[in-house]
């Protein structure tokens, strides 16, 4: 009966618990408490666990305990400290277990105070109280308390918590002091130094400290395949991963991750296909490693593949797509998760939303926009920064800015959209009143809010506009122009005829053989039919090593059909050497 009542617990199936529970004849502590953790479903009340426990015809310490570590697990801190206060007599594994509650909900006061009122202090209660200040990064507070343990007294989970806590920290000098003094070192002890060192670049002699181990464990031999993975180092991270004995799925994962995310597409599918176990983590990043490379066939054709698909693998696939420009393959996909059952976070929505600004799909869009709105993450920055993009290019400046006003704290990309909607409509006056609140506000733009905010004008035709905002980055926040602002600049001057302005322009950019604003320039000529400017900037470019598929190449064989045609002459023998 216990078993059965028991596995209905742990499942929260609390109808069929509470039906074996009303047939048992004879009921035993552990019936009870299985019972009492059925009541304990998401988002219930802890009334009903607490009816439970008051039915009890006797309770041990162990139920109390039991009660109290119950209510917390579950979100019901207040009620466990109901519980402790009740309890008639409360022990020192009582204590220690609603400190523990505290400290695991990161209340650190509240934890604090309870010690300081707890009659006979202890290795374990102290124990708790520096994991507790260990955790949340008080460090002064964690050595005062490890230093108030006898060290007599001490354990080696002690000397670890302190150890952990400068590890995390990245306290070096500190983490290497504790390391020397311990007498006893266990897996952890390791973990903790290679994470110091690591934590501080210091692979080298991270992996010193690896090579001390004399029984490598997979959690080192990860932690090791990471750091240098995250360096750059796959030959290195490849010839830990092979030391390693045992190779967890974590292990693996680690190592596929290392070689996609420093390019390595080969020999990530190569290990892939050796994998003997392959969690969904592993599955996930392979999908997105081919989506973010543009390799949309083989992700979607792997996420097919995949046993179990998760919100990760499918996040994975919109993003790819609406990355890629297939904003319909996206949504499609997006609808699909939906059916699947699986809830979309807050990346996904995002991307989604991409591919809804993209296609200009409002009605997609809204949809998408009701469904984050019921939970709350309109407000969120990221997802109502998104929001604001979709709305604003689907021509929706009223919903955009509502959306942009009921964000608690927008960023600097939130005011780059809400002004590039602006812009990008036609709204002069209200794009500079944002740009000037958004200085007001402290938020100061960056080279990339320019780089957006000048491509908005471009598409736009908006000079004026344009300079105004060059100046204004120049002067009133010092940045640096790069190669997008002058790019940006080069194609409005083209876009609006003043071919003397863009030439110059062009030719007194400090970046040599920008491709991009060489090819604007002659499409610019090809546009207005300057064919004369066109034929002496082509000569120019004749110096250039250029890619035979590049845009400018083909601007400069179109031009040279077009001077062909119309018999231009000695412009047209010089761009001869273009047929070679």
């Amino acid at each position: 009966w216990n078993n059965i009542l028991t596995a209905y617990s742990q499942n929260l199936q609390l109808p069929e618990a509470k039906s074996v529970f009303d047939r048992m004849t004879e009921r035993t502590f552990e019936s009870w408490n299985a019972m009492i953790t059925a009541y304990f479903i998401p988002n219930s009340s802890a009334s009903l666990a607490r009816l439970a426990f008051e039915r009890m015809p006797e309770r041990n310490p162990y139920t109390w305990n039991f009660l109290i570590v119950a209510s917390s697990r579950n979100g019901h801190l207040e009620e466990a400290r109901m519980v402790f206060d009740k309890l008639p007599e409360k022990s020192a594994v009582t204590w220690n277990t609603m400190i523990s509650c505290y400290a695991q909900k990161q209340c650190v006061s509240e934890a604090k105070c309870l010690f300081d009122s707890l009659p006979v202090k202890d290795v374990f209660s102290r124990n708790i109280l520096l994991t507790a200040y260990a955790q949340s990064g008080n460090l002064a507070e964690a050595k005062e308390m490890f230093d108030s343990i006898p060290s007599e007294e001490l354990t080696s989970i002690c000397w670890n918590n302190i150890l952990t806590a400068y590890s995390q920290n990245r306290q070096l000098p500190e983490a290497k002091s504790v390391f020397d003094r311990m007498t006893e070192r266990t897996v952890e002890s390791w973990n903790a130094m290679i994470t110091a060192y690591v934590g501080n670049g210091d692979l080298d002699d991270a992996k010193l400290v690896y090579d001390m181990i004399t029984e490598k464990n997979s959690i080192a031999g990860t932690s090791m395949v990471n750091a240098y993975a995250q360096e750059g180092r796959t030959r290195q991270a490849k010839l830990v991963f092979d030391e390693m004995v045992d190779h967890d799925v974590v292990s693996w994962t680690t190592m596929l991750a290392a070689y996609l995310n420093n390019g390595h597409i080969t020999s990530a599918e190569n290990l892939f296909a050796l994998m003997p176990a392959r969690d969904y983590l592993a599955w996930s990043t392979m999908v997105l490693a081919y989506a973010i490379k543009g390799n949309i066939e083989l992700a979607t054709k792997l996420h097919e593949e995949m046993p179990v698909k998760d919100a990760t693998s499918w996040t994975a696939l919109i993003s790819g797509h609406a990355r890629a420009g297939h904003s319909k393959q996206a949504l499609a996909y997006f609808k699909l998760m939906d059916l699947e059952g699986i809830e979309p976070d807050r990346i996904t929505l995002m991307s989604a939303l991409e591919a809804c600004a993209s296609s200009t799909a409002l009605a997609e869009g809204k949809t998408i926009f009701e469904g984050a709105a019921a939970r709350g993450l309109d407000r969120d920055t990221f997802v109502g920064t998104a929001l604001v993009s979709m709305f604003g290019k689907c021509g929706r400046l009223d919903q955009a800015r509502a959306l942009f006003n009921n964000l608690p704290l927008p960023n600097v990309v939130s005011w780059t959209n809400i002004i590039v909607a602006y812009a990008q409509s036609g709204e002069r006056s209200l794009a500079a009143e944002m740009f000037n609140r958004m200085d007001l506000q402290g938020e100061q733009p960056n080279w990339l809010t320019f780089s957006t905010v000048l491509a908005a004008c471009s598409h736009g035709g908006l000079l004026e506009d344009a300079r105004c905002y060059f100046l204004r980055m120049i002067g009133d926040n010092s940045i640096d122009p790069v190669v997008e602002h002058y790019r940006c600049l080069v194609d409005l001057l083209g876009r609006s005829g003043q071919l003397d302005r863009m030439e110059d322009l062009a030719n007194e950019m400090p970046f040599e053989g920008d491709e991009v604003s060489w090819t604007a320039v002659l499409g610019a000529c090809s546009l207005h039919g300057d064919t004369e400017r066109g034929g002496r900037i082509a000569k120019q470019l004749l110096e250039m090593d250029l890619d035979r598929g590049s845009a400018l190449y083909l601007l400069l064989a179109n031009l040279y059909t077009s001077l062909s045609n119309g018999n231009a002459g000695q412009e047209s023998r010089d761009l001869e050497v273009i047929r070679a």
